[in-house]
């Protein structure tokens, strides 16, 4: 029976009374073992070993070794009893890592103390790297971004949004996901407003999905950054353009099964057919390529403008010139007009 002692409110005993747990499954290389010497040196033993009432150790294994080669004498433990079942249990759920490291989290408390010793300290990934890596992306990554799963239902649309989708477009990506699952997240800002992915959120609402993968940016929706974060995700788009004979090549590796691709058969046979060169259309029927053959190139219009200049010693002078011409809603901010007043168009103008 191990005895043991009371000391300042924690049960103990010594250290030559416990013994090693043989069957112990946990290994230790010598570097940790060092790494777990200089812990003790500078924290002390702020943990009790677990041992049962013959001394075996079932939780600290590598403490007593290292506490040993220390010479240290007396040792803080915390006493089972039970049949070997719940000793190996509850050896078990000492050992049992449970959690895991929120690595952005972790950099921020590490940037408040750049003196603590990495090295001291063993986690879930090669910390020192991540917070080199952490440092080289800040540059580039300048708000926070954090990914969550969460219901679909705290996903709020963006009152901002201009981009309209058909229902075909959403008949598409809905059979897409079907076809090959979600495999991109929803852009939302730090109140879960949608940034990117308002078509994507579309489709897992009509689709009756409960929970979705965002990516929450440390933004708002109507603050500067949120706004052009939302122009930027739906006019960067516009400006690619495409290779077709690349696409045709890959088009053609999908002929056979097209449902999930963008595509349907009608749509990919009339885009093989459009791309195809003029002399491989040779004995065929008439196809898109044909209508388009031998057509002029388009010229845009030129129109040509009269400008005159007047200049006024105030705004309220200009503003009410502009209003005695019988123009509506000029602000400030207008710089021009058209004679006779275009109604429709000068309504929706940027001025």
């Amino acid at each position: 029976m191990l005895n043991v002692f009371i000391k300042d409110g924690k049960t103990f005993a010594n250290i030559k009374d416990l013994k090693l747990w043989k069957e112990n499954p946990r290994k230790v290389k010598r570097k940790d073992l060092k790494r777990l010497e200089e812990q003790i040196i500078r924290f002390g033993q702020y943990k009790p070993l677990i041992v049962d009432e013959n001394g075996i150790v079932y939780g600290g294994n590598m403490r007593l070794k290292v506490m040993r080669k220390m010479g240290i004498k007396e040792v803080w433990v915390s006493v089972i009893t039970g049949n070997q079942k719940r000793k190996l249990e509850i050896a078990l759920s000492d050992n049992d890592k449970v959690g895991f490291y929120d690595d952005e989290r972790l950099f921020e408390l590490l940037n408040m103390d750049n003196n603590i010793d990495l090295n001291l300290f063993s986690v879930d990934f090669d910390l020192p790297s991540v917070i080199e890596e952490r440092k080289d992306i800040r540059g580039v990554y300048k708000y926070e971004v954090r990914e969550e799963i969460v219901e679909l239902e705290t996903l709020k649309e963006n009152p901002y949004r201009f981009r309209k989708h058909s229902d075909e477009q959403l008949e598409e990506l809905k059979n897409s996901i079907i076809v090959n699952g979600v495999y991109r997240d929803i852009l939302v800002d730090y109140d879960y407003y949608i940034l990117d992915g308002h078509a994507l959120y579309l489709v897992l609402k009509e689709m009756k999905i409960k929970r979705v993968k965002v990516k929450r940016l440390k933004v708002k929706y109507d603050d500067i950054v949120g706004i052009k974060i939302l122009i930027s995700n739906n006019q960067v788009e516009k400006l690619g353009g495409v290779e077709d004979d690349k696409l045709l090549e890959v088009v053609k590796n999908i002929k056979d099964n097209v449902k999930g691709s963008g595509f349907n058969d009608d749509l990919l046979k009339n885009y093989i057919d459009f791309t195809k060169p003029p002399e491989q259309l040779e004995g065929k029927t008439k196809t898109i390529w044909d209508e388009w053959v031998g057509m002029p190139d388009f010229v845009p219009r030129e129109f040509k403008r009269y400008k005159v200049v007047v200049n006024f010693e105030s705004e309220k002078d200009k503003l009410d010139f502009l209003k005695y011409l019988g123009a509506d809603n000029v602000t400030e901010k207008t710089k021009y007009i058209w004679w006779p007043l275009k109604k429709k168009r000068s309504e929706i103008s940027i001025s």
